[in-house]
């Protein structure tokens, strides 16, 4: 049987919706780590009340194809203080965070993550180009990641390319999307910017509701208004049957952003 459940946030919300999971024996199963992305906090407590047994024992990791696979490791403890906490980086890699000009910034405060250590490649096949753009002087990969260093810990808040800035103001999907990701009907989501002549930006969601679920656009935009700042509410919510993935089984943005640019 299933001894170990390992998966990305997406993995692990189906197998807990699965309607046959009650016919599994939790207590055949020894292990759950989740990666991919940020783990909600809502995830580990519903993972918790299927699996009692384990706990206070799932992980998470954050890691690239490029850095040679994981780059931190985030224990039970880390994930409850902080939802978006990948944990400290594995021996022999070195983290540092930088800015726009690639200077490194102090604890706390948001920018690139830049990896460097034995387990990360070389370099693309024959592509000097990539190359270039991947790496940092002294060898320092460029993930296009942006997070921050905290006690140590690495913290995820989105990718570079994924930052939504609306009206000279920095959004962070991540942030949009654990607050619509918290309402009682709303199994997954999955926040963008999309071009707009007046703010520059302005923000999208599309949503996966709970089986069952039946709340509306309007609500789920006065949920984020009640947690958030005005400008953080998506001017528009979808509903959809499911969120458009890679092969890796992350959401596809890029789906998104052509079916928000043709709407």
């Amino acid at each position: 049987g299933v001894g170990a459940v390992n998966g990305t946030v997406t993995h692990i919300l189906r197998l807990l919706e699965e309607p046959t999971i009650g016919d599994l024996d939790p207590t055949q199963v020894t292990s759950v780590a989740i990666g991919g992305s940020a783990t909600p906090p809502e995830l580990i407590r519903a993972t918790e009340a299927r699996f009692p047994h384990l706990a206070d024992s799932f992980g998470s990791g954050y890691g690239l194809t490029e850095s040679g696979g994981l780059v931190s490791h985030a224990v039970n403890d880390m994930l409850s203080e902080s939802a978006d906490c990948v944990g400290p980086p594995l021996p022999t890699v070195q983290v540092r965070i930088v800015d726009d000009d690639g200077v490194e910034l102090y604890d706390g405060r948001n920018g690139e993550i830049c990896v460097r250590g034995p387990l990360v490649m070389l370099g693309y096949w024959r592509d000097p180009e990539a190359d270039a753009a991947a790496f940092a002087p002294g060898r320092w990969l460029r993930t296009g990641d942006y997070g921050r260093m905290q006690d140590g810990r690495l913290h995820l808040s989105t990718r570079l390319r994924d930052l939504i800035v609306r009206g000279g103001e920095n959004v962070y999907p991540i942030e949009v999307e654990k607050t619509l990701a918290a309402h009682d009907d709303v199994a997954e989501a999955a926040v963008l910017g999309v071009d707009d002549e007046k703010f520059g930006q302005r923000l999208e969601a599309f949503v996966v509701l709970r089986p069952g679920a039946a709340a509306t656009p309007d609500e789920l935009k006065q949920h984020v208004r009640e947690h958030l700042a005005n400008f953080k509410v998506p001017r528009a919510i979808t509903v959809l049957d499911e969120l458009p993935r890679g092969t890796t089984g992350k959401i596809s943005r890029k789906e998104l952003q052509d079916r928000a640019k043709n709407a």
